[in-house]
């Protein structure tokens, strides 16, 4: 589960544990921090420690590795004018205070299901030998499908003759033996049938459960590598400026002094709202360098080849500043432009 704290200048963050954690990365927030050094502080048991320090624009991240453990006491700081961003993740605990191991867990949960299905193959097996045996004796007894034994009781005998009563013959007794097992047979095949049918469905639920939950997995991590390639694939330059290359361009270079012509189409970064745009045509042109744009654009071609496509993110002292330009664009107003370099004089 993740973590994470954002440090404002001049503040003191103290806890005390309740759940633990591990720290894995400090960054500094470059829309809002300074030039000058910041310092990240750590208070643990009685002394303080610096974690590290970062700046920029060359040290904006830090990778960490800090674990804390339950009911310790702990608070972090930072010495400098910026703000700084703590992440990492909670750590899951046993009862006896050793880490869950997810592989255990899973393992675990499939020798239960195993042991589970085990146990009700073995009762169906059992049900089906004792549907498939003969019947007992006393069974057969109470079902009349067979004759009492003889009785060596000489009155018996007398009483049996005077009834002058038909019995059943041999044949007869077996045919009806054999009809009422074939009834109960029949009846214990669809009982077994059903408990089949049922179990094929329980595994089946766990099965498509268990695909949803890796397909999520997979999901997950596809999302993380796309963000963490998108993150590689970004920039930050001069005063905050934010580039990111959608295509790279093959053509000539822009320089500081020489004239561009570009496509392009301005966003409001808090609503998404596009403000301007230009897409046909020569394109709009201007002299790199030389103020004709909001300094963003100055700083953000630089570099750029003929053929290319880069985004911008203009913090609001590299375009229109506290003032904005309305109506379009509201006062302190963060830009996103999406330019394509068309042409280079």
């Amino acid at each position: 589960m993740f973590w994470g704290l954002i440090m404002e200048p001049g503040r003191r963050y103290s806890q005390k544990v309740k759940k633990s954690f591990r720290v894995t990365m400090a960054a500094i927030d470059v829309l809002t921090s300074e030039k000058e050094p910041c310092q990240v502080m750590c208070g643990y048991e009685g002394r303080n420690y610096l974690l590290c320090t970062l700046r920029k624009p060359d040290l904006l991240q830090c990778s960490l590795d800090l674990e804390f453990a339950s009911n310790s006491e702990v608070s972090f700081a930072s010495n400098g004018n910026s703000h700084i961003h703590l992440t990492g993740y909670l750590i899951d605990v046993d009862e006896d205070g050793s880490l869950a191991d997810l592989e255990e867990q899973e393992e675990e949960e499939l020798v239960e299901e195993e042991v589970y299905f085990k146990e009700k193959s073995e009762r169906k097996k059992r049900k089906k030998e004792n549907a498939e045996a003969p019947p007992s004796k006393k069974a057969r007894l109470l079902n009349g499908s067979v004759e009492e034994e003889e009785s060596d009781d000489p009155d018996f005998e007398e009483v049996e003759a005077e009834s002058g009563e038909e019995e059943a013959s041999d044949e007869e007794i077996e045919e009806e033996g054999e009809e009422e097992e074939d009834g109960n047979n029949s009846e214990d095949s669809e009982e077994i049938e059903e408990e089949e049918a049922q179990e094929q469905k329980e595994v089946k639920k766990k099965s498509n459960k268990k695909q949803q939950g890796l397909a999520k997995i997979n999901g997950d991590q596809k999302n993380d590598e796309k963000a963490q390639l998108k993150k590689q694939k970004r920039k930050v330059l001069a005063k905050g400026v934010i580039i990111e290359d959608l295509v790279e361009g093959s053509g000539q270079e822009a320089k500081s002094g020489r004239y561009l012509n570009v496509y392009y189409e301005g966003r409001l970064e808090k609503t998404n709202k596009v403000f301007d745009s230009m897409s046909k045509g020569p394109g709009f042109k201007f002299r790199l360098g030389a103020g004709n744009v909001i300094k963003a654009w100055d700083i953000g071609l630089t570099g750029m080849k003929v053929g290319g496509k880069r985004k911008i993110i203009c913090p609001p002292n590299t375009a229109y500043g506290a003032k904005g330009s309305p109506p379009a664009i509201p006062p302190s107003s963060t830009l996103v432009f999406t330019v394509e370099l068309k042409k280079v004089n």
